[in-house]
């Protein structure tokens, strides 16, 4: 019986997993996007609501997208 219940939740886990495909990258007579639009280029910066620091920055470029992962403060990743 204790088995039942994780068994129960692990298999809805897995049942809700479906991998999502497009049969097409875009709508159909629109041409494809040479580069990412002016309108949508731009640093995206993640910050703190208590401590007002910048986390995690999303780069938009013409020609792609920079994720920077903020580094672990080395106090956290100790354990203090």
């Amino acid at each position: 019986m204790r088995l039942l219940v994780p068994a129960l939740v692990w298999s809805c886990l897995l049942y809700s997993c479906k991998e999502v495909t497009f049969p097409a990258p875009q709508p159909a007579g629109i041409a494809p996007l040479k580069e990412i639009p002016a309108a949508l280029q731009a640093r995206y910066v993640i910050r703190d609501k208590a401590t007002g620091e910048i986390g995690d920055t999303l780069l938009v470029e013409s020609w792609g997208i920079i994720l920077k992962i903020r580094r672990i403060p080395i106090g956290w990743a100790r354990g203090d």
